[in-house]
């Protein structure tokens, strides 16, 4: 059984509409595509997590809870890419140092 995954996924031409959101199979197996129908701008994953199943639920919901203030609607945040990233690193504990230039 594959572990699931945080995904960020957005768009270069939209950068600032961001999906922060959980699946049990791989983005690139459907859940992009099924995100893309509708979406008027092609769609990218910036990023995806392997998270424990058992802790997969509570890590979204403190994810989205940080990044209240951003919500456009749903699992849709107004911030950049690297926001998200950088908020789910801290969340899951992730220790990096990363350059974005």
């Amino acid at each position: 059984m594959n572990r699931p995954l945080i995904y960020v996924i957005g768009s270069f031409e939209k950068m600032e509409a961001i999906k922060i959101g959980i699946t049990k199979r791989s983005p690139h197996l459907g859940r992009l595509q099924q995100l893309q129908t509708g979406f008027p701008y092609h769609l990218h994953i910036y990023a995806q997590f392997p998270v424990h199943h058992s802790h997969i639920y509570k890590k979204e919901k403190n994810i989205h809870t940080t990044l209240a203030a951003n919500r456009m609607k749903g699992e849709w945040f107004n911030i950049h890419p690297r926001t998200a990233i950088t908020v789910i690193k801290e969340e899951l504990g992730i220790i990096y140092k990363e350059e974005w230039d």
